[in-house]
């Protein structure tokens, strides 16, 4: 899962508002972070059509926002019915205003016809210069009867990037917040209810006077989002607060924790290339078998499994040291469902092990000897391989180490004695 880097008092504040609004992305219909190109990020794949030009941020990142040169330049969105909805909903961005004049201040419509007032919009009062926000009911005509209107009491700052969040609830509840603060304004118009072109929206223009072509914005946008409902208090405050993802394909920033999927690495985290890195760990485990001391050298083998599933992560075979000890240089650093096997001995599962980027130990006691097939059971197939070297000496051609069960050196008797009092056990498996 992606953390959290760390935040400034302020942001921390933020993070705090955020626990208790709802969800940013729930109604989120697009989100250009306009990062190098008008990609969606929503998850919605929204993607825009792109005929303007990339400039600095706010921050003088290059390439990291677009700018529209009054003239001919836009980004449309994607012709689909998704992003037409019904009031309420919410347009938030960063914006800077090259340029005075009222031709140059048409920012937005979300579904630009010309010659026909629909679709919500962003534009200006002309003879004031205060925002203007509404939507038009459909009707081929720009008049006060086709038209419902929100202008705010804030005049527009030229050359200065600011933070406009516009909330369209219905004709008379819009509001226009201008840096977290709402700017308070007047309504006007009389047209009826909200509708949409057959026509896609478009950033950068929008058409208010019949028979003359369409304003076009000039300035620049950053940071694009459009939800289908009205955002809270809480949630404007966070939104035009937060601070840009170093990573905005991502939604992530560099330094927060990841995980790279390789369980040999530990502190994974979203490196300057926004790559999920860790570095590698230094877990190893070993322990001792209880008795084995003096019975030379077996097979220790060691699995990691999902923990409950039978999904296995890795496995590893080493040789019991002489003195009954064992060491895997190297292990998944994790919590897992581990199972050791002696070679000739039953499997003995640790379920939920915690395996921490240290040396780690697990000790083998009360090990259940009599698997001599190493099939996890004892069995009669056991008793058949016992058989075949019952009596023989070390060194001679039928002699068997496993069957050897007290390690003296002769397979006879008290080495069935061991076989019987297993017989009939299996032992641990995921």
């Amino acid at each position: 899962m992606f953390g959290m880097r760390l935040f400034t008092t302020l942001v921390v504040l933020f993070a705090v508002q955020f626990l208790s609004a709802q969800d940013l992305n729930d109604g989120l219909l697009l989100h250009y972070p306009m990062s190098g190109n008008a990609n969606d990020i929503s998850g919605n794949g929204f993607h825009g059509v792109v005929n303007a030009t990339l400039t600095e941020d706010r921050f003088g990142n290059p390439n990291e926002a677009y700018h529209f040169n009054g003239m001919n330049e836009f980004i449309d969105f994607p012709n689909m019915d998704e992003l037409k909805p019904p009031l309420p909903l919410t347009i938030s961005f960063w914006i800077k205003y090259d340029d005075f004049p009222s031709t140059d201040r048409a920012v937005f419509n979300t579904s630009l016809e010309e010659d026909v007032n629909s679709g919500v919009f962003l534009t200006s009062e002309s003879a004031t210069g205060k925002y203007a926000i509404g939507y038009g009911d459909g009707d081929p005509a720009y008049n006060t009867g086709s038209i419902r209107k929100y202008v705010s009491n804030s005049i527009i700052e030229m050359e200065d990037w600011h933070h406009l969040t516009l909330v369209y609830t219905s004709a008379t509840d819009m509001k226009i917040y201008v840096d977290c603060i709402e700017a308070g304004g007047t309504y006007g118009g009389l047209g009826g209810a909200l509708e949409y072109s057959p026509a896609p929206g478009s950033i950068g223009r929008h058409d208010q006077t019949v028979g003359v072509p369409s304003y076009y914005f000039q300035g620049a946008i950053d940071d694009f989002r459009y939800w289908d409902r009205a955002l809270t208090i809480e949630e404007i405050d966070i939104v035009c607060n937060s601070e840009p993802f170093d990573c905005p394909e991502l939604e992530v920033n560099f330094g927060d924790e990841c995980d790279d999927g390789n369980v040999f690495t530990v502190e994974d985290v979203i490196n300057s290339d926004c790559e999920c890195l860790g570095v590698p760990a230094v877990a190893s485990l070993g322990g001792a078998v209880e008795g084995f001391s003096e019975c030379g050298s077996k097979e220790i083998s060691v699995s990691f499994y999902e923990p409950g599933t039978v999904n296995l992560v890795a496995e590893y075979t080493t040789v019991l040291a002489e003195n009954g000890s064992y060491e895997i240089p190297t292990v998944p650093v994790g919590i897992y469902d581990v199972f050791i096997k002696l070679e000739g001995a039953l499997q003995i599962g640790f379920f939920n092990y915690e395996i921490v980027n240290d040396s780690n130990v697990i000790d083998l006691e009360d090990v259940v000897l009599g698997d001599l097939n190493g099939d996890n059971a004892v069995n009669i197939v056991d008793v058949s391989v016992l058989c075949a070297s019952f009596g023989s000496l070390e060194g001679e051609p039928n002699f068997d180490g496993l069957s050897d069960f007290n390690c003296d050196g002769w397979v006879n008797i008290v080495d069935v004695s061991f076989l019987n009092l297993s017989f009939g056990q299996t032992g641990d498996s995921p």
